[in-house]
């Protein structure tokens, strides 16, 4: 309820009855008993029409009771009669913001500075108007000003923050917020917006710290808990996320509450149950939201749920296609591609770290390349974490390898150092592909089908949980077309904040920066979606029918858990090895919760299952040097 401003000079009466009467509606508005207020003030401006102070409380009794176009009516009244009367104004600026008016109220804030040039409040009602307008440059200067004029007001502290972080400006915006909660340490919304601004720069643990003060203060926070819930998403803390996520839809149900429930279900792996929610969602969405028919897609997927999957896939699709229609791009040569056997083809991965769900499978995605596509060699951009003996089974098999170097490290994301293949001038063809899936006949059958095209670049699509434009680890080109990808990769990631930080920041970079391009001229190979260009995949005698074998499947849904007796935070080393004793692989890991949990291919723990590897683990404590 808006705060009843009582008059400054009460209004006079021909007598004491319409004092008394005066006097009952006031209370009766300061109890909330607003439409008995307004009864009495109607009845007292039947006979006095000229009390300005009157027309002013019935227009907050108005806005009270969400009546602002009444509101507004009798706030004009009160200002003709009284124009001087600086809170009816203001008021007036309030109703006019609330019926969308941003326009006018800005008027109205402009003349009430011109009355009062020091007023912070109205400049800083003005930057929020000016911000509405996207007139954002201006509403940073209106807040600068409130706060030069009154240096401890928080709220003017905030505003500034949130039109900083809306510029992408996220260090200063971050300064803001902290100026904000040094003032008024119990503001809630600045504590929220705080958590906003580490978000964007990805500094999750502390963005959680400031969400979680934020409800302390105000429990039934709602925008504060959905973000804690999503911030919680992105940590992979799924379990608590959806808990959150939960608890505050009993609180303020929301489809965008049920759609982050059914993502969580789904990074649960419990798939049936996010279907059923995602479902809820999708009723309430209508079908606008990109990102839930996305997840209704893959939801749908894991649930053998195919003509569903393919449908809401499809949507996304031609929403993700539509939302970058107006990009740059590069043109395309009038002439077709040179032939297929001229000049280097090489298949690229990123690989980093000392997990074997990537290491293993790229040392097996080398032998799968030598079998059915031996005209390609596989090139990995790799860094000082890939554990030693597995860069030199790389090389054995005849693989690249390409140290990343600090500059490069600090300037583009791992998951996207495979797409520099795109700059080598020594390279005519290259595929972008992930570790941990592995090259299968279909596969190749549609690379062969592309090079014998006029196509400059190649895509595919095998599941309904592909619905991607161009699928980080299932496309490829010809160099040349785009002059630099380095620098295209550099810049985006430069302005896109938190999004470098997410999971599918390579796919976000591709669909902006690259699939304009690619557009042009693709041979989009996809068994899944209707969308435009698409063929079928070439038939290759022979090849597994069932829908869990499609291009680009993970190989590594398999984990083996080796409980351990040895304090929580013990590096160890462990390795695999062969009936005869011989080291067949070797990793370095970490213990969690008195266990080593290792992230296996599904080919080597079948090899353990078979009783090759004899399904032992040796594990022994990592030397450190100081």
């Amino acid at each position: 309820m808006t705060k009843v401003m009582t008059p400054q000079n009460s209004p006079k009466f021909r007598d004491t009855e319409l004092a008394e009467l005066y006097r009952r509606a006031l209370e009766q508005h300061q109890q909330g008993r607003q439409i008995e207020a307004l009864a009495a003030y109607d009845e007292l401006l039947a006979l006095q029409p000229d009390q300005a102070e009157i027309h002013f409380n019935r227009g907050l009794a108005l806005g009270e009771l969400n009546r602002p176009h009444e509101a507004l009516a009798s706030i004009e009244r009160t200002i003709a009669l009284k124009p001087g009367y600086l809170t009816a104004r203001r008021y007036r600026c309030i109703v006019l913001e609330r019926l969308g008016r941003y326009a006018d109220a800005l008027r109205s804030y402009e003349y009430i500075i011109t009355l009062e040039p020091n007023d912070a409040t109205a400049h800083c009602k003005r930057g929020y108007m000016l911000e509405r307008l996207d007139r954002l440059a201006e509403a940073l200067q209106a807040y600068e000003r409130a706060i030069a004029l009154k240096p401890d007001y928080a709220h003017a502290h905030c505003a500034h923050g949130c039109a900083l972080l809306k510029r992408g400006d996220y260090a200063r915006a971050l300064t803001s917020f902290e100026a904000a909660i040094a003032l008024q340490p119990d503001y809630a919304e600045a504590h929220r917006d705080r958590g906003d601004a580490l978000a964007t720069m990805g500094e999750y643990d502390a963005a959680l710290a400031s969400y979680e003060r934020a409800i302390a203060l105000k429990p039934d926070y709602i925008d504060a808990r959905v973000n804690n819930a999503a911030t919680l998403f992105n940590l992979g803390r799924y379990e608590q996320a959806l808990r959150l996520a939960c608890s505050t839809q009993k609180l303020s149900p929301s489809p965008a509450l049920l759609h982050l429930e059914a993502r969580c279900l789904s990074k649960l792996m419990r798939y049936e149950n996010a279907y059923a929610v995602a479902k809820q969602a999708d009723s309430a969405l209508h079908g606008k939201d990109i990102a839930h028919h996305e997840l209704m897609s893959h939801v749908c997927g894991y649930t053998d749920r195919h003509a569903e999957g393919q449908h809401h896939g499809g949507i996304a699709l031609r929403m993700k296609d539509a939302s970058v229609r107006g990009n740059a791009c590069y043109a395309i040569p009038a002439h077709p591609p040179g032939k297929p056997d001229k000049g280097r083809k090489v298949i690229s991965y990123s690989l980093y770290g000392a997990l074997p769900r990537y290491c293993d499978g790229a040392l097996r995605n080398c032998d799968a390349a030598a079998a059915l596509l031996p005209d390609w060699r596989c090139r990995f951009y790799v860094d000082e974490s890939v554990p030693a003996e597995v860069l030199r089974r790389l090389c054995a098999k005849g693989a690249e390898l390409i140290g990343v170097d600090e500059a490069t490290k600090a300037s583009v994301h791992p998951l996207m150092w495979r797409f520099l293949a795109a700059d080598d001038p020594e390279v005519s063809r290259f595929l972008l592909r992930d570790a941990d899936s592995l090259i299968e006949p279909r596969e190749a059958a549609a690379v062969h089908a592309w090079l014998e095209s006029d196509r400059w670049f190649h895509l595919m699509r095998d599941w309904p949980g592909h619905c991607e434009l161009l699928l980080a680890g299932m496309w490829g080109g010809c160099t040349g077309i785009i002059p630099s990808m380095r620098a295209e990769m550099v810049d985006f990631l430069q302005h896109e904040g938190a999004v470098g930080d997410h999971p599918n920041i390579d796919q976000y970079f591709l669909r902006q920066r690259v699939w304009p391009t690619v557009r042009q001229s693709v041979l989009a190979h996809d068994s899944q979606f209707n969308f435009p260009g698409n063929q079928a995949f070439p038939v290759v005698p022979g090849a597994p029918a069932d829908a869990s074998d499609y291009i680009g499947a993970n190989l590594s849904a398999a984990t083996v858990r080796a409980l351990l007796n040895a304090p929580d935070g013990t590096e160890i080393e462990w390795s695999l090895l062969d009936q005869n004793g011989t080291v067949f692989c070797t990793y370095e890991g970490v213990i969690r919760d008195g266990a080593y949990v290792a992230y296996f291919p599904e080919f080597l723990r079948r090899k353990i299952r078979a009783g090759e590897l004899k399904g032992r683990v040796t594990v022994k404590p990592v030397s450190r040097q100081d």
